[in-house]
């Protein structure tokens, strides 16, 4: 691998943006109440099979929202066929 190549490399992983940790500062800004109107949405699940809280298995679904539309539009930006 050529030096140029190399000190790209390191430059970009020197500016990584830890994506997950600033999408949650963001959504915190604008959105101080979600957590606790995730918490107040009623579970309609049989209590004795519920294995994770309902308030976590929405945070996911939001974040996998979050993450799967930035996976796709950074594809579409580059697919112009």
């Amino acid at each position: 691998m050529s030096k140029r190549r190399q000190n790209r490399k390191k430059a970009s992983d020197s500016e990584k943006i830890d994506l997950p940790e600033n999408l949650v500062k963001v959504i915190h800004t604008y959105f101080p109440k979600l957590g606790a109107w995730l918490s107040d949405i009623p579970d309609p699940r049989q209590p004795h099979k519920i294995t994770y809280d309902l308030a976590v298995l929405l945070w996911l679904g939001i974040l996998l929202f979050f993450f799967e539309n930035r996976r796709h539009s950074k594809f579409k930006l580059f697919n112009w066929g």
